[in-house]
Order: structure tokens, then sequence, then C-alpha cells
């Protein structure tokens, strides 16, 4: 079997914490308080969405602020109906127009940066910059991928074979081991785990062109 894990970084010779959030943006949920994420799992109350705050600027069509993986409708309706996987609709809670790139790093040569990079604190630029409203009318709609936990649904498969692989983290190879099985990704075809997002090779297949590589990585595992 063939897996592909997905998995969000924050510093490369193309991006650093500036274009991570510009990129991915930030969530909260109004019943979860930091550090504890405001995704969700199955088995878990829906009824309170995730409220993003974002860049509009070159939208992406997949992101990933917390641990599930954020997609838009043409996305959705490219992935279908799935086992074991609810598309939950995101509100975006503000919206801004901030012009940015991959490769780009001005942000850090401007005068205001210079004079006092506290204040001007990358990872606060969402925060600092207004919401513009006319934006909330244009930016579609867009879904939370709402999966089982890994762990959580091991012992409903007991002949499980454990899949060893490395996957790139700060700068160096990361090992790991994942135990998976035919049955399992047949009705969990998306799964999260602490390794990242577990996809099979169909559901990658049909995300592929979707995913920047400017922000994600993806190690394909097995074969």
């Amino acid at each position: 079997m063939k897996l592909y894990i997905v998995r969000t970084f924050t510093s490369s010779n193309r991006i650093n914490t500036f274009h991570y959030y510009m990129f991915h943006g930030k969530d909260e949920r109004v019943d979860v308080d930091l550090p504890e994420s405001p995704s969700h799992h199955l088995g878990e109350d829906l009824s309170l969405p995730v409220l993003c705050t974002r860049n509009v600027y070159g939208m992406p069509h997949v992101f990933k602020p917390s641990t599930s993986l954020i997609v838009s409708l043409a996305v959705r309706n490219v992935l279908g109906v799935l086992p074991h996987v609810v598309y939950l609709q995101v509100k975006f809670k503000k919206l801004v127009n901030y012009t940015y790139w991959a490769g780009n790093f001005s942000y850090f040569d401007r005068a205001e940066f210079l004079r006092d990079p506290y204040a001007q604190d990358p990872e606060t630029l969402l925060d600092r910059l207004p919401d513009v409203p006319a934006l909330h009318k244009q930016i579609g709609e867009y879904f939370e991928i709402v999966t089982a936990n890994h762990m959580d649904i091991l012992s409903e498969f007991p002949n499980r074979d454990a899949l060893e692989f490395t996957y790139p983290y700060l700068g160096g190879d990361e090992p790991g081991m994942l135990e998976v099985s035919q049955d399992m990704l047949k009705e969990y075809p998306i799964l999260w785990a602490d390794c990242g997002i577990i996809l099979t090779e169909s559901i990658y297949g049909r995300l592929d062109r979707y995913i920047d590589r400017d922000y994600f990585n993806v190690t394909e595992i097995g074969g």
C-alpha cells in the first residue's frame, strides 16, 4: 500500500514565519483556549465551526492553520463524498489583503521593522491589520476536513502493518512509524496522525495539484 503524509513547515530558503502566517492564517474556536488546537476530530461536537483570520492575497485552495486541512469548495467537490470524512464549513472572522509571495523577504527590510522588530513581529501582523468587510462577500466557501484521529481507531484493525519512514523536520530527517492496514485505509482514506495528515494514494491523486510545495511537504511511504 502507498500512502502520503502532508505536513506544514515554517522555514525554508523561500519562506519563514511571515510567509507561513500570510499563507495559512490563524484559526480559533469559541469553546477552545490556546494552546489546544481549534481543529475538530470525528466524534467531537461539530456545532461550533472554526473561525479563521487570514490573508486573501493569492488565496490558496488548501491551507492548514492548525491540525486540520481547510479546503475550498472546488477541492471539496473534487474529493467528493468520502467515508468517515466531514466537511465542516469554516467562518471567517477577519480577512485582509496583504501582498507577499514565497521568496520575497522585503517585509524585514521595511523601515518600520528595522526601527521596532518586536512591534512589527510577523506573527502578529494579521492581528494588527484591519478587517476588510468587502472581502467577506468575495471569499467563497471553505471547509475544514474533519477526520478521525489515527490513534483512536487502531484497535478496530488488529491486522496492521508497521510502515517505517522518514520525513523532513527542522532541517533533518525525522524517523517515523505508522501502523495501518488495507481495511483501515478503505474505511478512513484521510486520517490525522502525529506525523501529519495521512492520505491514501487515490485521495492524494485528487489533492496533489492544489498543494503548494512552498508551504507543505509531502512524504510518500509504502509501495
